[in-house]
This record gives structure tokens, C-alpha cells and sequence, in this order.
């Protein structure tokens, strides 16, 4: 099992997440960071293969795995995807569901 959050977890996921999902473009956003008094840096996260920031996480928690267990997930959408991604790199057999209606 994947362990908790911790600096050396952060540190480790800097270095192992898949470039595309690390090093996402990185834009100064002037305006904002002059009503906020402080830099403002926006990350270009829809130039990924899921056109989304959450592939970093998937990514990171696939490669902790230590075996090939099939994966199952329910997902409508992104973390899905970003999972699906990181299981085909990996070649770990990967289902996701999603349901047909919404759920209130």
C-alpha cells in the first residue's frame, strides 16, 4: 500500500511522475500578481495527454505499486483517465466505471 503524504512522498513524486504531467508550461500572470501584491504563476495543465492536472497523482500512486494487480476504479472523467494512462505505461490491466446517471 502507497504510503501517506510526507516531504520525502512529494520530494520522490517530483522525480518519478511522467514529464508530462510534471512539467506542465508555466505562464507570469501580471495583472493578478499585481492585485494580489504577490507573483502569480499560472501552469498550462491542458497540454498533457489528458488535458488535465489530475494525471500527476494516478501516476504517482501507479508507480508505487510493486506488482501487476489489476486495477478497478470508479471515475467520470479525468482521474480515470490519468489512472488509464499511468496503467498502460505500466502494463497493469485497468478497468473504470462510470455511472449512467448522476448521482444526488
Amino acid at each position: 500500500m502507497p504510503e501517506r503524504l510526507s516531504l520525502a512522498n512529494i520530494e520522490e513524486a517530483s522525480r518519478v511522475i511522467e514529464p508530462a504531467f510534471r512539467n506542465s508550461p508555466q505562464i507570469a500572470f501580471d495583472t493578478l500578481s499585481e492585485i494580489l501584491g504577490a507573483e502569480t504563476v499560472l501552469k498550462v495543465e491542458t497540454l498533457n495527454p489528458i488535458r488535465s492536472f489530475k494525471g500527476g497523482g494516478p501516476n504517482y500512486y501507479v508507480h508505487q505499486l510493486r506488482d501487476k494487480t489489476p486495477l478497478i476504479a470508479a471515475s467520470a472523467g479525468n482521474y480515470g483517465q490519468g489512472l488509464a494512462v499511468a496503467a498502460r505505461a505500466k502494463a497493469i490491466p485497468f478497468t473504470v466505471f462510470a455511472a449512467e446517471k448522476p448521482i444526488r
